[in-house]
């Protein structure tokens, strides 16, 4: 066996308005990938994909549930990261927040990080686009076709977390 590599884990937030997807696009790696970073200690991970949400994009969600579990390896091998993905969906009063006017809702994201640029993108250009981790225009395609079907992230004790969501790939395909 190889040797050990650390493990980073983060959160992130999937928001689709139609068929569009808010994505951020990193200036410094000219890529494009979900909004969302590193949890604070105490912080779940659910609240740091709302957290993380608006901090990058402006946006208001609350985080419903676990729709993917995406695990890419760093650069050069030196570390993995798992992120977990939740859908986020409307406030509790069934509004859509931002910190822009109802009006502005529609227009292009504004910048709220330096480097860091949010945009609502049609899911069909996702394959022309230079996502990572690199399976995630397949991915997000098929969330969004199932995005009434999430699951719930269990604290359990002994197993500090569980989730589970059947995308209608074949298992072979999940594990590439």
């Amino acid at each position: 066996m190889g040797a050990e590599i650390p493990v980073e884990l983060r959160a992130s937030a999937v928001v689709f308005r139609d068929d569009r997807v808010l994505l951020v696009r990193r200036d410094r790696r000219d890529d494009w990938v979900l909004p969302g970073g590193y949890p604070e200690a105490g912080e779940s991970l659910a609240h740091c994909a709302e957290r993380e949400l608006a901090e990058e994009t402006g946006l208001r969600r609350r985080a419903e549930g676990c729709v993917l579990v995406l695990e890419a390896d760093g650069e050069q091998l030196t570390h993995r990261v798992v992120d977990v993905v939740f859908l986020a969906h409307e406030d509790d009063d069934g509004q859509a927040h931002d910190d822009r006017d109802a009006a502005e809702a529609d227009e292009p994201l504004t910048r709220r990080s330096p480097g860091l640029a949010p945009a609502f993108v049609p899911l069909a250009d996702l394959p022309g686009l230079r996502l990572h981790p690199a399976p995630l225009a397949r991915l997000l395609g098929a969330v969004h076709a199932r995005r009434d079907a999430t699951a719930a992230v269990v604290d359990s004790g002994s197993h500090p977390w569980e989730m589970a969501l059947d995308l209608g790939e074949s298992d072979d395909a999940s594990h590439h």
